[in-house]
């Protein structure tokens, strides 16, 4: 992630940046609730709603609607840990230490930084993003003595270097 967060830092054109993982879908009006944020610095990160989705979507008319109420029967809005998107202005962004892309831990080090930074952390969670379900066969790393996400999680989790006390996640939004 260092590299990805370095390189954004320094070519973004826009004051606004956010982060969002591969495995989520943005409702159209993400960007209309963003605009309505008058801080001049901010965090912003949000819980997801989490789903299996088993067709290809169409992204035709109504597909947000559609989306909505699949949500409404089906989806699951994800615990605390389930933040998946992370907005933030430029100026502030922090330079990341070189955490595995896709793993844990990092996102936790990122709240903690900003709060640290004293700077407003702010639930994001009316915001709808949505999670298509995914199993984690795609991690080749797995050994008997590391977590469901490989061992590049639990570097990251050295890495991070949090303490029970600085493990930060949505609940510590103000």
């Amino acid at each position: 992630l260092d590299k990805i967060w370095l390189y954004t830092k320094s070519s973004a054109k826009n004051d606004i940046i956010c982060f969002i993982n591969s495995d989520i879908i943005l409702i159209p009006d993400f960007v209309k609730k963003i605009k309505t944020i008058k801080l001049k610095n901010y965090f912003i990160a949000g819980r997801r709603w989490d789903i299996d989705i088993n067709k290809k979507i169409e992204f035709s008319s109504n597909w947000d609607q559609k989306l909505l109420k699949l949500i409404n029967t089906n989806g699951v809005l994800h615990s605390a840990t389930g933040s998946d998107y992370f907005l933030f202005t430029r100026s502030i962004m922090p330079l990341m230490p070189s955490f595995a892309i896709g793993r844990g831990c990092w996102d936790n080090w990122l709240f903690y930084y900003f709060q640290k930074n004293k700077i407003p952390i702010i639930d994001g969670t009316e915001i709808t993003t949505i999670h298509q379900n995914h199993d984690y066969s795609h991690v080749k790393s797995l050994t008997k003595n590391s977590t469901n996400k490989g061992i590049e999680r639990d570097a990251n989790n050295k890495i991070a270097n949090l303490s029970y006390i600085n493990d930060m996640n949505i609940n510590d939004a103000r």
